[in-house]
């Protein structure tokens, strides 16, 4: 007789702690941030000039799918010009997968920098290496992009946001829903700001009440657009 296998449910208190340790007791606490913002600068990082972001172009299921041709044109193996959608973004979330993890066992050896978008890329696949220890079967990890007009943009992570609800609304998010910002974090000097993990209720030790109008509205007191450009599953990290 087979004895029947049952899956423990984590908490949102116990996916958040366990994320935060993993981030913060690997090599994701010293990666360098290349291009740190002014406003959230209190550890007196250095713009590191003519760095380019190396992280590649990653398109979602939750995003608006150019024309295949330009998609092509982001140098995609021209062995997809006769894939179809899904195919195109299966190639491009395994390809950003493989070369977060490059770049992690790289930085294992010495300095590595990072734009937001570069370490967003680092953070998919580290956590992804562990999905099974930090997540539940049926969590998320989508890589979204924030923008104001007339700013850069900004990278960073939702992990756990109600199906259907609406990106650019973080009270629709549902329970479960927080946020990763190490490239947030590490210009921060201290907790809750300095922690990567970003609780978008108000309550617990990884709520950031500083963190909340970044999210939501610029210095410049434009609104934020999020944009979804991919979605992680257990399934993504199965192999």
């Amino acid at each position: 007789m087979t004895e029947a296998v049952h899956t423990v449910v984590k908490t949102k208190a116990q996916i958040m702690a366990g994320v935060e340790e993993a981030i913060s007791s690997s090599v994701l606490a010293s990666v360098v941030v290349a291009n740190p913002w002014n406003t959230l600068n209190q550890n007196n990082l250095v713009t590191q000039s003519g760095y380019t972001a190396w992280a590649p172009s990653l398109v979602g299921p939750g995003a608006q799918l150019k024309p295949l041709g330009a998609q092509i044109k982001l140098g995609l193996d021209p062995g997809l010009r006769d894939k179809t959608d899904a195919e195109i973004y299966a190639a491009m979330g395994k390809a950003y997968l493989r070369v977060g993890k490059e770049r992690l066992l790289a930085a294992k050896k010495g300095v590595c920098l990072g734009t937001c978008v570069d370490i967003c890329c680092l953070v998919v696949a580290h956590l992804g290496s562990m999905f099974r220890e930090l997540f539940n079967p049926t969590s998320t990890i989508e890589v979204c992009f924030m923008a104001t007009p007339g700013e850069a943009s900004h990278a960073l992570i939702v992990v756990d946001r109600a199906q259907g609800s609406a990106l650019g609304d973080h009270s629709t998010w549902g329970p479960d829903a927080f946020v990763i910002d190490q490239w947030y974090a590490l210009q921060r000097n201290s907790a809750p700001g300095s922690r990567a993990v970003k609780n978008v209720d108000p309550q617990g030790d990884f709520y950031d009440p500083g963190f909340i109008p970044f999210l939501t509205v610029s210095r410049l007191h434009k609104p934020v657009v999020l944009a979804r450009k991919g979605i992680f599953t257990a399934q993504d990290f199965s192999s």
